[in-house]
């Protein structure tokens, strides 16, 4: 699969002809329980490609985090979060990312049963 993008230096800047150079962004984000909760905004035109996370529940119990394209969109990315006794969650940052909203949609977050903390890095482009 080639990549629209590419890592540019080791400041984890990337860049592609659309847009120049494009900033690695950080959301630390302590998410309740709840539905549909907007994450990341929408910009016109752009994706939002998560390039890596880490995240757990906030106590000691487990809960799910579900990642939504756009308000009750579709599923993106769904997993069990570990609890605050046992390791974080860790999607290491890669030139590739795990999984982008459509063009000009937020990312949303669904939370059951406990709620999360995380720390989401992502780029915004466009396509």
């Amino acid at each position: 699969m080639t990549s629209a993008y590419f890592r540019v230096n080791p400041a984890n800047i990337y860049e592609n002809s659309k847009d120049g150079v494009l900033p690695l962004l950080n959301l630390f984000a302590s998410i309740p329980v709840g539905a549909n909760q907007l994450l990341i905004s929408a910009v016109a035109g752009k994706r939002v490609r998560i390039m890596g996370l880490l995240s757990q529940t906030n106590n000691a119990a487990q809960g799910a985090l579900q990642f939504l394209n756009g308000n009750a969109g579709p599923l993106l990315y769904s997993y069990w979060q570990p609890t605050t006794a046992q390791t974080p969650e860790k999607l290491p940052v890669i030139d590739t990312g795990y999984f982008e909203t459509s063009t000009g949609n937020g990312l949303y977050a669904t939370v059951i049963t406990q709620p999360i903390i995380c720390n989401i890095f992502y780029i915004i482009y466009t396509p």
